[in-house]
This record gives C-alpha cells, structure tokens and sequence, in this order.
C-alpha cells in the first residue's frame, strides 16, 4: 500500500499544484467567473451545446442570436469536448458557469497530467518530469490564457502530439490512430491548435519519412477516419 502510494506521489502531487494554481476558480466553483469578459461568451457558448446533449445534437450549430441566421456557433470555436465534460457537473449544480470553471480545473489537471506522462518517458524521471509539468501549469504564459479556454484545454493536441512521438520511437500503428482521433478532438474544441500539432508531428516525424510513408495505406485510413468525424464542421 505505503509503496503504491509512493509510486504516486508525484501524480497526486502534480494534481494538489493544478487545483492551487486555480484555487480562487474552486473555491468560487458555483458562483462566479475569472474576468467577466471572454469568460461569459464561453459560458454561453459552452450552454448552448449542454442544452443540446443528448437529443439534440442535430442542432448543435444552432444559437439564439443572430436571427435569423443559422449555423451560427460554427462562426466561434465550437467547445464541443468542454462542453460534453462539463455537461453532468452543469446538470447537477444546475449553474451555467460551471461549464467554464470545471472545464478550465479539467483543463489545467489534464495538460499538467498529459505533460508529466510524457516527459516522464522522455527522462525516465519521474521527478524531473513532475518538475516539468509544474513549470508549464504554473507558467506565466499559461495563466495569461486561462480566459482563453480554447486556448486553455491543450490537452487534446498535447496527447495528438505525444502519440505521433511514441509512433516514431515505436512505430506502432495504434499511437498513429490515436494521434489521427485527437486530431478530430480538437477539431471539434478548436482549429487553431490543429495547427500546432502537424508543426511538432512534422518536426517529430520528418528525420523518418521516407520510412512512414511505407505505412500510406494506414495513414490514409487515418486521414479519412479524421475527414468523417470532422466532416459536419467541414461541410459549415
């Protein structure tokens, strides 16, 4: 049990630092947001969605605002993945800001945990990668972005990322996969980080093309599993 634990530790640790570094957003969990501004746009964007799961989705695209235009929440990020893991604690609270408080708690425990899984395979350090994870969860650059929620929920291309990594040390297929469905994730939150991912995956997988482009068949197979979950954003 003690050693389990202490195998943990770092883990449990590095969560303890995601909550404190946004502490004033837990604390306030039910009752208020971090500047009014942006924050209150996401909210609406991210209710909007909420109101929709499950029997909804069909108007998914669909806002009040705007009348009588349609389609109008494909003209800002979409959020969807926030929204969808912020739909039971909004459904429970009964509060419409919570959609944005749990998700930016869930974003930052989740890129902190993403970041330390990662680095810990790069140093085989568990220390050294808890030190890591910290520096870029408590980082000025972050915290002046956590308004920014499409910005703030990294995770997603973060994982897109480390799985093209694990495919070029490995190049097992089903990191490649992987990587291809976390595309398609952020898609769904966010272009912008999509972006990002095909820089580091260039950077990442270039020294080796010419032996990737032997597997073309599968990563075809990817490139449409991605066009058809992203397709309903495409065709906007």
């Amino acid at each position: 049990m003690f050693s389990r634990v202490r195998r943990m530790l770092p883990v449990i640790l590095l969560i303890l630092v995601a909550l404190w570094s946004v502490w004033p957003v837990v604390r306030n969990f039910t009752n208020s947001l971090t500047h009014g501004h942006e924050d209150l746009l996401i909210v609406w964007i991210l209710n909007q969605t909420i109101q929709k799961i499950p029997y909804d989705l069909v108007n998914i695209f669909q806002g009040n605002i705007f009348y009588p235009n349609i389609d109008v929440m494909a003209f800002s990020d979409l959020l969807v993945p926030s929204a969808i893991v912020s739909w039971l604690p909004v459904y429970l609270t009964k509060q419409p800001v919570v959609a944005y408080n749990f998700s930016l708690i869930f974003g930052q425990a989740l890129t902190m945990l993403v970041v330390y899984f990662w680095l810990k395979e790069m140093t085989r350090n568990k220390w050294a990668a808890f030190l890591g994870a910290s520096a870029l969860g408590l980082s000025q650059i972050r915290m002046h972005y956590h308004v920014h929620l499409q910005m703030w929920m990294m995770q997603w291309w973060l994982v897109s990322a480390w799985m093209i990594w694990k495919y070029r040390n490995t190049s097992k297929l089903k990191y490649l996969y992987i990587a291809g469905l976390f595309v398609a994730i952020q898609v769904w939150e966010s272009l912008l980080p999509v972006f990002w991912i095909g820089a580091v995956g260039l950077v990442l997988v270039w020294p080796k093309v010419s032996s990737i482009t032997k597997n073309w068949k599968h990563i075809l197979t990817i490139v449409v599993m991605v066009i058809v979950i992203i397709l309903p954003v495409m065709v906007l």
